[in-house]
């Protein structure tokens, strides 16, 4: 090519004009002019002080920043399942326990939530074996403490439905067992 060689082209638009080629030299890079536009720069030079071309190829997407997000979701997805199952799903529901209760009261610092201590009949009956601490309970509802309070040293044996959790959290009691109802014996 020689140099400043003038082509006629077509423009995006079908309009015809004008397009200056010209070749590297030492003071300037290969240049594309059209005759109305703006200047197009295809080779990089250390000293060139013109804005970066809208053109030229985007930047490569990392592949480890894809990776690296699919993990962290993966990672928090199977903490929630896993504080699900450990806090909240109950492992034994509907389950009884009959005998007498010994202490009902309202515990805790910051949630405050009442306690009962129950001793079974099964521990009572059984002469053979060695003595078990009371069963602890939590109780969620007023209204049930109050009934379980009044029950309290009346020597009159209560049957308690509850749910066993894999492990305790302060609103809920300090307990893994929580009473969700009562059977009058």
């Amino acid at each position: 090519m020689n140099e400043n060689e003038e082509k006629e082209g077509l423009d995006l638009d079908g309009q015809e004009h004008a397009i200056t080629e010209t070749t590297p030299t030492a003071d300037n890079s290969e240049t594309v002019r059209h005759s109305e536009g703006p200047v197009i720069d295809f080779c990089k030079s250390e000293d060139s002080s013109a804005k970066p071309s809208t053109t030229a190829n985007p930047r490569p997407r990392h592949r480890g920043r894809r990776f690296l997000t699919i993990l962290i979701f993966i990672a928090i997805a199977v903490g929630g399942v896993a504080f699900y199952i450990q806090f909240l799903n109950p492992y034994a529901t509907e389950a009884r326990a009959t005998g007498y209760i010994t202490s009902v009261e309202k515990r805790g610092i910051f949630f405050k939530t009442y306690e009962a201590e129950m001793i079974t009949e099964d521990s009572l009956t059984d002469t053979a074996g060695v003595y078990n601490r009371p069963m602890t309970f939590s109780i969620p509802s007023d209204s049930i403490a109050r009934i379980l309070q009044d029950m309290q040293g009346s020597r009159q044996s209560v049957t308690v439905l509850f749910e066993r959790y894999n492990a305790t959290l302060p609103w809920r009691g300090n307990s893994k067992n929580v009473i969700t109802g009562i059977i009058d014996r």
